[in-house]
């Protein structure tokens, strides 16, 4: 497997497509839509694990660290 180099043009692209799939011609929701505020705290490779599986493409989770402060109190929402 080949290594992303995180630049800050890298984060920028992802930034944009995970937050406005639609406008890429992409099915998936939005980071901004796919969780809702929680009462419990969910560990942040738990909430990156399920935001990858909704999106069924590869995405590294460091990308979703960055971009979304995952880890604190949210959950992702019923279907």
């Amino acid at each position: 497997m080949s290594e992303i180099q995180l630049t800050p043009e890298t984060i920028s692209a992802y930034k944009t497509v995970i937050t406005n799939p639609k406008e890429h011609g992409l099915s998936f929701n939005a980071i901004t839509d796919f969780f809702e505020q929680s009462e419990t705290v969910t560990a942040k490779h738990e909430l990156a694990d399920a935001y990858i599986k909704h999106i069924n493409k590869p995405l590294p989770k460091v990308i979703l660290y960055i971009i979304r402060n995952l880890g604190y109190y949210l959950k992702p929402k019923e279907p």
